[in-house]
């Protein structure tokens, strides 16, 4: 399910760089493969006729290792990526691109930053776009309203936030949700 909540006048004009097959080629964990190739692909063609990747700072709201913020910062190429998690395990990106990659040299647009469970985020960052891949199905229930409403006082006006949800832990059958595009108006 998808909501577009206003007419574009010009759309982005957004390109996808695949990533360089002489780096990828001997990648071996097809988790990390998917993470980063396969990810972003799909952020991109859900995004693209929205967001100005060109401008845009973007956000991986529980970006876990890193490894699709690496993905959507070399193929996607916004202007900025921030990777926010509340475990401190993307310290774990940069031996796995080296292992995989040939090299752990992270891009220049790329940063992340460990955040506490419930913790606001709004008043140290704006974003042009958040996407959460597969996280909220972790999230105490308790705290969900409270983060989408930081999440949305982060989107800076005209932002779009990317919710993919796979599977639905606390649904009664485990059921799957396919990826949504949320544009929030509260502002």
């Amino acid at each position: 399910m998808w909501y577009v909540g206003r007419i574009m006048e010009t759309l982005p004009s957004n390109v996808f760089t695949q990533m360089d097959e002489k780096r990828t080629a001997f990648i071996s964990d097809t988790q990390f493969q998917d993470r980063l190739l396969k990810v972003p692909r799909i952020l991109f063609d859900w995004l693209a006729p929205f967001v100005d990747f060109s401008r845009a700072k973007v956000i991986d709201f529980g970006c876990g290792d890193g490894t699709v913020a690496l993905g959507v910062a070399e193929q996607i190429n916004p202007l900025q990526v921030t990777g926010i998690d509340i475990q401190y395990i993307y310290d774990r990106l940069q031996p796995a691109m080296k292992m995989q990659l040939g090299n752990s040299d992270l891009p220049s647009n790329l940063e992340f930053k460990t955040i506490s469970p419930g913790q606001r985020i709004a008043e140290e960052n704006k974003a042009h776009c958040i996407y959460s891949w597969s996280v909220f199905e972790h999230v105490d229930r308790n705290i969900i309203d409270g983060i989408l409403n930081d999440l949305r006082e982060t989107l800076l006006p005209g932002g779009y936030f990317f919710l993919q949800i796979d599977p639905l832990y606390f649904g009664p059958t485990h059921e799957k949700w396919t990826p949504s595009v949320i544009r929030l108006f509260f502002k």
